[in-house]
């Protein structure tokens, strides 16, 4: 935190709006008022905050790290939900806190937002539906023609979560003898590309080969993902599964909803994911629960389904193409998903800043 706050203190001008974000800076607010007491300041939390204090929790430390959020002019959060947590949690520990600063839990509630992630999803967009990367999506569907395509993602550091997906790829088959022998998971536990160090030295094969190659309706990519392949796999899905883990699969759920121009696709993704907050078309499943991952990809399989004809459009029920479609398959669009970009999400944060910023003023008048 120390190094940090050194290099926002080199850099930082009077007036500079400075953004920290996310539970591993969470100390750094604090550390930055303490050192530049005028400074402008928010603070993003996009995990959630436990509902309970697990047992062995150190108290001093977790008390410690509430404070430094308070440093800031603003608080955000992925949901009503993680800021309601965060308050309660602030609140257990208030009587601890009093003695020692001027710490009024109503002050710190209205500083407290909820403003969701956003991505650049001009960019996203102009990259998913490059030509290169269609060429992987074909590509990937000539490999697989003749089946269903499921991708789990997830990274390599979280080996429970895949054994779930996988157990549960089985249990498919059992629960739903519809799709034996018609379906293929892709299981990808790799870092995501944008994690991707440019000048390491990787195969010469390409995600397709490597996937193709192996003799198995389970195939495991762990490599470092191209961007290209990144969307290749979210535009060639049938369903897509996110289990929870961090390192950028938030920001890979928000990237799916972008690459389905037909909208008919859902994500599946763990009750315990941020993303359920932020995407109202999401499928979930318990954590751990075997047939309820199962469940929920038969589930997103069925809503896979997009006419080559009518393409799914409202008011063509009556599509010849449709008439014969599987009764596990809805016919229905859902309604077109608003993502907010970064230029909105950072507007928006900075008008709230500068309105708590005049509030503050007009409320202690300088002389």
């Amino acid at each position: 935190m120390d190094a940090f706050a050194d290099k926002v203190c080199d850099l930082w001008q009077p007036g500079d709006i400075v953004m920290v974000h996310d539970y591993a800076l969470m100390l750094l607010p604090q550390m930055l008022r303490t050192r530049l007491p005028h400074i402008h300041l928010t603070f993003s939390l996009h995990a959630s905050c436990p509902s309970h204090i697990p047992p062995g929790t150190n108290m001093r430390l977790l008390s410690k790290v509430l404070q430094g959020a308070f440093g800031s002019d603003l608080l955000t959060f992925q949901a009503f939900m993680h800021s309601n947590q965060f308050l309660g949690w602030c609140a257990q520990e208030a009587p601890a806190w009093t003695p020692h600063q001027d710490f009024l839990l109503g002050r710190v509630a209205d500083s407290c937002f909820v403003h969701p992630m956003a991505i650049d999803a001009s960019r996203v967009l102009s990259v998913a539906w490059s030509e290169d990367v269609s060429q992987i999506c074909d590509s990937l569907k000539s490999a697989f023609e003749d089946k269903k395509i499921i991708v789990s993602y997830t990274t390599a550091s979280f080996n429970e979560e895949t054994v779930y997906v996988a157990q549960a790829f089985n249990r498919l088959e059992t629960l739903f003898p519809r799709w034996r022998g018609k379906v293929v998971l892709l299981q990808i536990t790799s870092l995501p590309w944008l994690y991707r160090d440019e000048g390491a030295s990787g195969s010469d094969e390409t995600l397709v080969q490597i996937l193709a190659a192996q003799n198995s309706r389970k195939k495991l990519f762990k490599q470092q993902l191209l961007e290209t392949e990144h969307y290749a796999l979210l535009r060639a899905s049938d369903a897509t599964i996110f289990p929870f883990a961090p390192e950028a699969l938030i920001k890979a759920g928000l990237d799916f909803m972008l690459c389905q121009r037909g909208g008919n696709k859902r994500p599946v993704i763990s009750e315990a994911s941020p993303l359920r907050f932020q995407l109202p078309r999401v499928i979930l499943f318990p954590r751990g629960d075997i047939d309820g991952i199962a469940r929920a990809l038969d589930r997103a399989l069925g809503f896979s389904f997009e006419c080559p004809r009518c393409h799914n459009q409202p008011g063509a029920r009556d599509c010849p193409e449709c008439s014969g479609r599987p009764p596990m398959t809805p016919h229905r669009v859902l309604e077109p998903l608003m993502i907010p970009t970064v230029e909105e999400w950072v507007g928006s944060i900075t008008a709230r800043l500068v309105d708590r910023v005049l509030q503050c003023r007009f409320a202690n008048p300088v002389p």
